[in-house]
């Protein structure tokens, strides 16, 4: 009785390892399918995800470009405009030099804080008279102080004085006689700002340029009697007429 049993037992036991062997292979199939499956999901997802990236790449690039484009466009319109600008600033000084043509300033003159402007007239005849010159008083179109106070080597204080005249021959001929004036008083051609700092960087840059073993002056500037800058060289009596540093670097080949 007990043989037929162990005999059942051993058969079941086989069926039952196939049927183990069975569902171990199944699995690994659906494994593989699953992995199978992941992995081509994953890639396809991806691939998705790579093509939309190099499409949001390319549109960039294209407004990367388009910007680029449009900034070089203002570039070129600013460039415009900052010439455009600096003619019309260079007109206008030129305008206002213009203006100032019939006029000379006086330096040198103690100031006086409770002077009327008739006193200024005073002076200025006074100086007229020094020069020699004779203005009658038509020609004398305005006077009157003008800038900041300033302190003279002997510790006068003084404050320039601006003389407009209706004649320019008549300004022209004080002008010339300015040498005559007495006690540092001193004639100048009243410039405009911008040609006043053009005349100072001029002169530093000739001080800089003089050879150490050279102890006069064989080059300078000055504003000439129709206010004009102008350059001259005593050695080889060369000049020329300056209306920016660069003319000045021109003419000194620095």
């Amino acid at each position: 009785m007990n043989r037929p049993k162990t005999r059942n037992m051993s058969k079941e036991n086989d069926e039952f390892m196939k049927f183990v062997e069975y569902i171990d292979k199944k699995f690994e199939e659906m494994q593989d399918n699953f992995t199978k499956n992941l992995k081509d999901d994953l890639l396809k997802e991806i691939t998705s995800l790579v093509e939309k990236q190099n499409a949001e790449i390319i549109e960039l690039k294209e407004s990367v470009l388009t910007q680029e484009s449009t900034i070089k466009v203002l570039q070129g319109n600013v460039a415009g405009l900052k010439a455009s600008n600096e003619s019309m600033l260079e007109r206008l000084n030129q305008l206002e030099q213009y203006s100032r043509r019939q006029s000379l300033r006086i330096d040198g003159i103690e100031n006086n804080p409770t002077e009327s402007n008739d006193d200024v007239i005073k002076i200025v005849k006074e100086c007229f008279n020094e020069a020699e010159v004779t203005i009658p008083d038509i020609v004398i179109d305005r006077a009157h102080r003008v800038g900041p106070k300033y302190k003279t080597w002997d510790g006068k204080v003084c404050r320039s004085v601006i003389v407009k005249f209706s004649n320019f021959r008549k300004r022209t001929e004080f002008y010339d006689n300015r040498r005559k004036l007495k006690n540092g008083k001193k004639v100048k051609i009243d410039l405009t700002k911008k040609n006043y700092q053009l005349l100072k960087e001029t002169r530093v840059l000739i001080g800089n340029t003089k050879p150490d073993n050279v102890k006069e002056d064989y080059l300078y500037v000055f504003a000439d009697v129709n206010c004009r800058l102008k350059i001259v060289n005593k050695d080889s009596n060369e000049s020329i007429f300056i209306g920016s540093i660069d003319d000045v670097q021109d003419f000194l080949c620095v």
